[in-house]
C-alpha cells in the first residue's frame, strides 16, 4: 500500500484551500486503496532559500526547517498539490517549499488539482506546477484537474467528483 500526501498548497488566512483539499482527501480515501494524510504548507512555512548551496546539491538542507519538512515529505510515495492560482501562478509559500528540499521529491509520482471561484479554474498555475514537478523528475498525471468556480452558485460538484476520480485513477496507476 502507498502512502499520499494531499498537499494544501494556499497559506493565506483566508482561503478555500482548506475546504478543496478536504473534499480530494475525502473523495482519495474512498476511491484509493492507499493510506492518504493531509499536509498543509500553512503549517510547514519555511523562510526563503537563502543558503550558499542549491538544494539539489545537500541533503543536509541548510534552511531553517527544510530538514523536518524533508522528512515528511519524504515519508510519501505520491503527492496531490491542491493549489489556487495567485498571479497566473502558484502560491509563493508552496514553491517556496518545493525548491526547498530536492532528493524527498525525484521520481514519485503526482496529481495536481487547481481551484479558483473564477470559470478558468486555475488553470496557468496548474500548468506551472506540472512544469515544476516535471523538472524534479516528477511522474505527473498528464491531465491536471480543474475545478472552476470552487465556492460559487457554478461550481458543480459532481463534475469535480467525476474529474478526480479520473484523476486519482490514473495517479493509482502509476503508483502500481
Amino acid at each position: 500500500m502507498a502512502k499520499i500526501q494531499v498537499i494544501v498548497g494556499s497559506a493565506r488566512k483566508q482561503r478555500l484551500g482548506e475546504e478543496v483539499s478536504d473534499f480530494v482527501l475525502k473523495q482519495a480515501k474512498q476511491k484509493l486503496e492507499h493510506e492518504c494524510e493531509l499536509v498543509d504548507v500553512k503549517e510547514w512555512l519555511l523562510p526563503y532559500v537563502t543558503g550558499d548551496m542549491p538544494s539539489a546539491t545537500s541533503d543536509n538542507y541548510q534552511t531553517d526547517g527544510a530538514n523536518e519538512w524533508a522528512s515528511k515529505i519524504g515519508e510519501a510515495d505520491g503527492y496531490i498539490f491542491v493549489t489556487p492560482e495567485y498571479n497566473a501562478s502558484i502560491p509563493a509559500p508552496l514553491k517556496n517549499n518545493i525548491d526547498a528540499i530536492y532528493d524527498e521529491w525525484l521520481e514519485k509520482s503526482s496529481l495536481v488539482i487547481t481551484y479558483s471561484p473564477s470559470k478558468g479554474g486555475a488553470a496557468s498555475a496548474g500548468n506551472h506546477l506540472h512544469d515544476i514537478l516535471e523538472r524534479l523528475k516528477m511522474t505527473v498525471v498528464a491531465d491536471d484537474v480543474n475545478f472552476p468556480s470552487w465556492g460559487t452558485d457554478y461550481a458543480d460538484l459532481d463534475d469535480y467528483k467525476q474529474k478526480l476520480t479520473a484523476g486519482l485513477e490514473e495517479l493509482a496507476k502509476l503508483l502500481s
